[in-house]
């Protein structure tokens, strides 16, 4: 009865070992997967690092298509450094070109005749610019001048036409200002500036045909922009063509 009492032991103590082993081992493969998950949980909880914690977690933080809705009064966020660029997809919410009477009055808000900074940075973003208050800030100089605190309606669709010969070393904000001022009177949206559309641009910056004569030359003018040198709708790069005879005089 002793030797078996003594041989039931020796084998509950090498069944015991035999668990404690397997246990050991469990324990050692556990251990890296928990430590996946800290390092996920803390990766993901550091406020730096959002961006790429989303990116893991396949959530892509969606910053290009991010689009404020709020007024250039308070501070934003300049969506070019996040490579928006200009959106053509914008509604402006007040029709008739960017440079009628109407636009301007709607845009001056405190009423005093000047577009601040604010100001001009609400109109050019409601037409497919995408700046903040520091970017409005360099575009109202870029058009007024150096210094300048704001822009009357009498001056500024000449000021705006301008920016053609200012387009080198202003990041592609000049030709983007051009932009805005093409879309403003592309209103069926067909990408080009058609007879009415261009006419209506002309009429703002002071020029309105009626003779014959006075058509006529409306007419050499705007086929001296085009490519083919005949009448007829005028594309992006033709309308650059046409703001620079403006803003030098050559017509």
């Amino acid at each position: 009865m002793g030797l078996g009492k003594k041989a039931c032991q020796k084998e509950n103590k090498h069944t015991n070992f035999l668990e404690t082993i397997a246990d050991d081992k469990k324990s050692s493969e556990a251990v890296p997967l928990e430590r996946e998950v800290a390092d996920a949980s803390v990766e993901i909880s550091s406020p730096p690092r959002l961006g790429f914690a989303r990116l893991k977690m396949g959530k892509i933080a969606d910053i290009r298509n991010r689009h404020s809705t709020t007024r250039l009064s308070a501070v934003g966020v300049s969506l070019r450094r996040f490579g928006a660029g200009f959106n053509d997809d914008a509604q402006p919410v007040f029709l008739g070109g960017l440079f009628s009477e109407e636009v301007f009055k709607h845009y001056d808000v405190d009423r005093d005749g000047l577009l601040c900074a604010a100001e001009l940075g609400s109109l050019l973003r409601d037409h497919g610019m995408c700046l903040d208050y520091s970017g409005a800030s360099r575009i109202l100089e870029l058009i007024a001048g150096s210094g300048a605190r704001g822009i009357n309606a009498k001056d500024f669709p000449r000021s705006v036409m301008h920016v053609v010969e200012k387009r080198r070393g202003s990041g592609g904000e000049a030709a983007e200002v051009l932009q805005c001022v093409f879309g403003s009177y592309d209103a069926n949206k067909s990408g080009m500036l058609e007879v009415p559309e261009y006419t209506l641009l002309l009429n703002h910056l002071g020029r309105r045909p009626k003779k014959d004569h006075e058509w006529a030359d409306q007419n050499l003018l705007v086929s001296s922009c085009r490519r083919d040198a005949s009448p007829g709708p005028l594309t992006f790069q033709e309308f650059v063509v046409l703001a620079r005879k403006i803003s030098t005089g050559s017509y």
